[in-house]
């Protein structure tokens, strides 16, 4: 969840200024208290925080992979978030035109061998079930001449998994969606 607020909020931060940051996730764990660190949070939840505090350089507030104490001050350098917009849930077409802004944060269910063991290809099973419980930034959506429409995901499990880190999950307007990745997304507008 950490990793997809900032991929989001970075991406769109470039996209407005011109400026790539490296923001800090850690600060997020540690000091976003509506979310429970480690343990799990919420992309919603990230982004607000970051509207009433600066999200910090990463080369600030590092990263150390486990639950901290907050040891955010209120600074005048890193990242606001301005507006935190929610996409309509069920809808591949708004989805869709939400990634055609920039990076979307996206919550799937990530609990099952389908997406765990995903290699290639394009994920299409309602096996993969929609039990929310992993948040994944969408970077990117195509078409594929014989699977149809399908979403592009940076996942933050590194580049072993998956295909060098990114998963492909097809598009299904109408529904959950595959993998449950039409129920819960949204995206910042930053300042």
């Amino acid at each position: 969840w950490a990793f997809s607020a900032t991929a989001a909020i970075e991406g769109h931060h470039f996209i407005q200024t011109g400026n790539l940051w490296s923001l800090s996730e850690q600060q997020l764990v540690d000091c976003d208290t509506h979310s429970s660190g480690c343990k799990g949070g919420g992309m919603t939840s990230a982004m607000n925080y970051v509207k009433t505090t600066h999200q910090e350089l990463e080369s600030v507030y590092e990263y150390t992979g486990k639950d901290g104490t907050c040891m955010s001050k209120e600074h005048t350098r890193g990242v606001i978030v301005k507006t935190v917009n929610a996409v309509t849930p069920r809808s591949a077409a708004q989805l869709k035109a939400a990634i055609a802004i920039g990076p979307t944060s996206v919550t799937v269910c990530a609990e099952n061998s389908i997406f765990g063991q995903y290699k290639s290809g394009i994920i299409n099973s309602s096996a993969c079930g929609t039990n929310l419980n992993h948040g994944i930034t969408a970077v990117g959506y195509g078409t594929d001449a014989s699977a149809g429409d399908y979403y592009i995901l940076r996942n933050s499990w590194g580049a072993l998994w998956g295909d060098n880190g990114y998963v492909n999950i097809a598009a299904v307007e109408g529904t959950d969606g595959i993998c449950g990745i039409q129920k819960d997304s949204v995206w910042p507008t930053t300042s």
